[in-house]
């Protein structure tokens, strides 16, 4: 009798992630701009701060995701 293995493969997705030094807001995105976009409304909204985008891209980390 043969014996059968199901083999599943996860992939694994680049993001970008840029953590608030101020408080415990993370935010990840596929794109610089979507991760910039994001990262600013929070500095606005929260901390009344206007960070360049060349600032959040400098805070920015490559992160893995993976996805089944």
């Amino acid at each position: 009798m043969l014996n059968s293995k199901r083999v599943f493969r996860n992939s694994v997705d680049m993001a970008k992630e840029v953590a608030c030094s101020v408080c415990s807001f993370r935010v990840r995105a596929d794109t610089d701009d979507e991760l910039v976009a994001h990262f600013k409304q929070h500095a606005h909204e929260a901390h009344k701060n206007e960070p360049s985008r060349e600032q959040v891209l400098a805070m920015a980390k490559t992160v893995q995701i993976a996805t089944a």
